[in-house]
């Protein structure tokens, strides 16, 4: 009989299964940042021996060992949060996933060659992380500012992207002749005419509208994009040109690993209820009152 240190109760004693015949396993994995060392591997030695006991004895063995390819941080930057990955990442010139990757295969090799066992499944930290909805609202000035900073930080780290801007379509602004120069990582829609602040032509507004919304829509399942920005959907929302219990619906519904960024003042607290971060901008100072008219690579 297999006699195993229970941990809760402070005591050795037999060890008996929850289902007879099956004995499920977990076993902390590496965090794949860089090449695992004879320590490291002692503890997956000493795993595979208890697994290769348990099956000896006829069980069936399940046994997951994660892989922790982000969210690992550094201890002496724990202030920070400087996750132990990008910070190997940044250090070789290359992407976080590169790095887990190559690193990930080592480890398997790596075990391979001692003969330990694979795990039944390998479950990766990013595959488990959700996705937030972000929305910038207020009356301040920034939101789709900071919404297109966000876009260049995750071409940064060659991310795709997909934009739909729901106002300024006769604009042209310095964010859209920018990145047009990223046509095989940015997908940007510009909403038909574009509607106004003061509209005159309410079912036209509303059939744009709806329009730009089946393109969000494509966005939102596209799996090829990592990032969507709605730029001032709020506005279409704030004036009732689109259903906001279907429109978060649809966010809901989205696939776990696609963030969204909505912009526009008036969110409405059905969409804050919804996100996950939601940045007040407040007017506090604008040049505007003072006479100053909207400048290329300020306000567009």
């Amino acid at each position: 009989m297999l006699r195993l240190f229970n941990t809760l109760t402070r005591r050795v004693e037999p060890f008996v299964p929850l289902i007879e015949g099956e004995v499920r396993m977990y076993t902390c994995g590496p965090t794949v940042y860089r090449p695992v060392h004879l320590g490291n591997l002692r503890s997956y030695l000493l795993a595979d021996w208890l697994r290769r006991t348990f099956e000896f004895d006829g069980r069936r063995v399940i046994q997951v060992k994660n892989i922790t390819d982000v969210g690992h941080m550094r201890q002496d930057a724990v202030d920070r949060g400087e996750d132990k990955v990008i910070a190997a990442a940044l250090a070789a010139g290359k992407t976080p996933m590169e790095i887990a990757a190559t690193y990930e295969r080592q480890f398997l090799k790596d075990e391979s060659d001692l003969g330990i066992l694979p795990a039944t499944v390998y479950p990766r930290a990013t595959e488990h992380v959700p996705s937030r909805v972000l929305v910038h609202t207020g009356d301040g000035k920034g939101k789709s500012t900071a919404a297109f900073g966000m876009v260049a930080r995750a071409l940064g780290w060659n991310q795709k992207v997909g934009i739909v801007q729901y106002i300024k379509g006769k604009w042209i602004t310095g964010e859209r002749q920018f990145f047009k120069r990223f046509p095989d990582q940015v997908r940007y829609e510009i909403m038909g005419q574009g509607f106004t602040w003061d509209t005159q032509d309410r079912a036209r507004d509303i059939a744009a509208a709806e329009a730009a919304w089946a393109i969000s829509l494509e966005m939102l399942h596209d799996p090829k994009l990592d990032l969507v920005l709605f730029d001032e959907l709020n506005i279409a929302l704030r004036y009732d040109y689109l259903d906001i219990a279907q429109v978060v619906a649809d966010l809901s519904a989205r696939p776990r690993d696609k963030h969204v960024v909505i912009t526009g003042r008036n969110a409405k607290p059905e969409l804050i209820e919804a996100a996950d971060l939601v940045t007040e901008m407040t007017l506090v100072k604008h040049h505007f009152a003072a006479g100053v008219k909207a400048q290329a690579g300020i306000e567009y």
